[in-house]
């Protein structure tokens, strides 16, 4: 499938925020190769919990996942990856276990520092993990030894799943890029013009990010192998650059409490700071932008940080909120492109903020990726900001 990407119009209102807390938070040391680091959240055994892990301060490349604490013999996917000198946070996902804790499970290559941001938990009854284990469950790896990248520019691939209903949550890894790029994914073959991404690339990086797909119901006729119905999942290349992807399902949110950004199931383009007359948000400034939902509703939102001035972070929360905690979802710096997913509740005016450290100014692009229902997903804070649960950082 080929599609071309153009610019497109985004709604945006911005709006000066207080200053961020800087409230103190306890520390640890690095967690060694192989080792573990559990801590508890918010929620009742079985429920998915949220988390954003951002590794800092490794000694050599590495990768690490969010598990529950019930598992003993953890598989060999990953939901981070990281370097000596990165900051990539990741957005995971995994059940409580039964002494209420999730856990961060380290690689065997390095030691590494670990920041743990809560961001909210999924209620059980309408979360599937991908796995019994909650672990995630590989779906497609188009890496071969000596082969050159899979996914030519503007290229891309739809993988059939025996489900047929609910919204997919995926980790996109991509590898081995010959330039920089970004892809998306979707429901059904992309013949649409499109402005939006949920995964960033360049050459030698590797910086997963979420995307959510829902499954849509198709027949496939009496004689199809595996079964009559099925959906599918498709993957979207731009058109700079050859890269491969790795797929990883993490689990599904039934449909009834899932609120698409648009029919097609793709990201939206809500904001791009790069085309307001108001230019770069400001330290400790913000952004505020319309998401489908309604208000307490947690928006899902991919935010990318682009053209800073300098090193720096920043979080999504809710409109209503009068000062942002001790939290993030995204870090930058100077010539960096990383996306992070991040959940918030829309406030009661319809809007989400993206809220700026008072470190230094950045262009941001945030694109909704959809809404789950309030009723069955609790934020970490009754504020609905994000709350810090570790940081091994002295």
């Amino acid at each position: 499938m080929k599609s071309r990407y153009v610019a497109g119009a985004a709604l945006i209102v911005t709006a000066t925020l207080p200053v961020i807390s800087t409230a103190s938070v306890s520390a640890d040391a690095k967690i060694g190769p192989g080792e573990r680091r559990c801590f508890a959240v918010e929620g009742e055994p079985g429920d998915a919990a949220v988390v954003n892990l951002t590794p800092v301060q490794a000694e050599g490349a590495g990768n690490g996942k969010l598990i529950s604490s019930d598992v003993s013999n953890p598989s060999e996917s990953s939901n981070v990856n990281f370097q000596p000198g990165t900051a990539d946070p990741n957005v995971a996902i995994a059940p409580i276990g039964a002494d209420g804790e999730v856990c961060f499970v380290n690689s065997n290559h390095a030691s590494v520092h670990l920041v743990a941001d809560h961001l909210g938990t999924i209620a059980g009854d309408v979360y599937e993990p991908a796995l019994p284990t909650g672990e995630p469950e590989r779906w497609f790896d188009s890496r071969f030894p000596g082969e050159p990248p899979l996914f030519e520019p503007r290229d891309g691939g739809c993988f059939l799943d025996s489900r047929t209903e609910g919204a997919g949550i995926f980790n996109i890894t991509p590898v081995n890029a010959s330039a920089n790029g970004h892809a998306l994914l979707a429901k059904t073959e992309i013949d649409v013009e499109l402005f939006a991404s949920n995964v960033n690339f360049g050459p030698g990086s590797v910086d997963p990010n979420l995307g959510i797909v829902p499954f849509e119901k198709i027949d496939f006729g009496p004689d199809f192998p595996g079964g009559r119905f099925g959906s599918y999942v498709c993957l979207q290349n731009s058109e700079h650059a050859h890269v491969d992807f790795v797929l990883d399902h993490l689990g599904t949110v039934d449909e009834e409490v899932f609120t698409l950004a648009n029919e097609y199931g793709y990201p939206v383009r809500r904001l791009d700071t790069r085309f307001s007359p108001t230019g770069k948000i400001q330290p400790n400034a913000g952004a505020c932008f319309e998401v489908a939902g309604d208000p307490g509703d947690a928006a899902i939102v991919n935010i990318t940080p682009i053209l800073a001035d300098g090193e720096g972070n920043g979080q999504l929360v809710s409109s209503d909120l009068n000062v942002a905690p001790l939290a993030s979802n995204v870090n930058y710096n100077v010539g960096t492109t990383d996306p992070n997913v991040a959940i918030a509740p829309i406030g009661a005016d319809g809007l989400v903020c993206y809220v700026n450290s008072e470190h230094t100014t950045v262009h941001v692009v945030a694109d909704h990726l959809g809404t789950i229902d309030a009723e069955v997903f609790t934020s970490a804070n009754a504020d609905g900001s994000p709350e810090r649960v570790v940081d091994t950082r002295t």
